[in-house]
């Protein structure tokens, strides 16, 4: 009560003073005041506009810094990408393994697989498989070395894994489609080794072919495609009708 009985007798105060004032002297005091408010308005706006400034530029920074960040899942391995100019960092040390990375802005990871892959050449209708049977050829029947083998149609499961030291070379040589060659490389391979075992091995020593296959499969897929293949399974074996007649 006392602040306001203060205030309203300085007002009194003011009021008549310019009441008793000159004209002049009235309009002075006036200017005075308008000025006064004018500059204390602007500097409210001015700091309000740096308030907002300041508030927009930190939230573009924490915007840029989460930009900055790309994940890999446990199952794989990752090469970073500058998105801007294409360029890919391919130093072995360089290689990201699951987690998440900062890797700077408009950058992504190229990525690859870290677990064992299943491959497979089959027709069993799962969806599974990644190219129908390979067709081949056995090695001569020993009752018939005339024939030159017979025709056979393969399903085969093979499981393979990219070491870590491997992943820039296997980029710099298939980009991240290694896959269509690996399974090339297989079919080739398999329809290779094939021709070293009679028709009737392919029954009777089933896991002989199998070891055979694998090795061969393993050493063509790190040769040429720097991959390691751990096992292989020979799903199915089908000849021709009427071979197959004559050895069940």
């Amino acid at each position: 009560a006392t602040a306001f009985s203060a205030a309203a007798l300085a007002a009194a105060t003011l009021v008549s003073a310019l009441a008793a004032a000159s004209p002049h002297t009235r309009r002075r005091c006036l200017l005075r005041r308008a000025t006064l408010a004018a500059a204390t308005s602007t500097t409210a706006a001015l700091a309000s506009a740096a308030v907002w400034h300041a508030a927009a530029l930190a939230l573009a920074s924490v915007l840029l810094f989460a930009s900055s960040w790309d994940v890999l899942e446990p199952t794989e391995w990752g090469v970073v990408q500058n998105v801007f100019t294409g360029y890919v960092e391919l130093d072995p040390e360089r290689v990201f393994e699951g987690g998440r990375h900062f890797i700077w802005l408009r950058h992504s990871f190229i990525k690859f697989p870290r677990r064992l892959v299943n491959l497979e050449f089959s027709d069993f209708g799962r969806g599974e498989s990644d190219q129908a049977p390979i067709s081949a050829r056995t090695g001569p029947d020993p009752d018939d070395k005339e024939s030159g083998g017979q025709p056979i149609r393969l399903c085969v499961a093979f499981q393979y894994q990219i070491a870590r030291r491997d992943v820039p070379r296997i980029y710099q040589t298939f980009g991240a489609l290694h896959e269509a060659s690996y399974l090339r490389f297989a079919q080739q391979a398999i329809t290779n080794e094939a021709q070293m075992f009679t028709p009737r091995a392919f029954w009777t020593d089933r896991k002989k072919v199998e070891g055979q296959l694998l090795g061969k499969v393993n050493e063509t897929l790190y040769r040429q495609g720097y991959a390691t293949v751990h096992d292989l399974q020979l799903l199915r074996v089908d000849f021709n009708s009427n071979y197959e007649d004559t050895i069940t």
